[in-house]
């Protein structure tokens, strides 16, 4: 897989609000970066898997996190409308702070 923090800032119209910066979730250190991203048609960005960005929803605040562990790539998206994410992002820490690798 490429540099996903790469190719995310190099689409057109996205904006970096944070990042990218080292996250650790379950023990695992990896990758975080905070973006807005106009509206988007849906793109594919994953060899042997996909994650659609856009698809015509308006304008959104994205996180991705890519961790590295056992052999394989897992890729975290998260978005919202800009005015909630910041709500929304507690529960999402949440759930990210639950996460164990064995």
């Amino acid at each position: 897989m490429g540099d996903p923090d790469l190719y995310i800032t190099a689409l057109p119209g996205v904006t970096v609000i944070s990042g990218p910066e080292p996250i650790t979730v379950g023990g695992v250190t990896g990758t975080r970066i905070v973006v807005m991203t106009p509206p988007m048609h849906p793109l594919v960005w994953m060899k042997s898997d996909f994650a659609p960005l856009g698809g015509g929803e308006p304008a959104v605040e994205r996180r991705f996190i890519v961790l590295k562990t056992g052999g394989h790539t897992l890729f975290v998206s998260f978005f919202d409308e800009a005015s909630k994410f910041d709500q929304r992002d507690a529960e999402v820490r949440a759930i990210l702070e639950s996460i164990a690798f064995e």
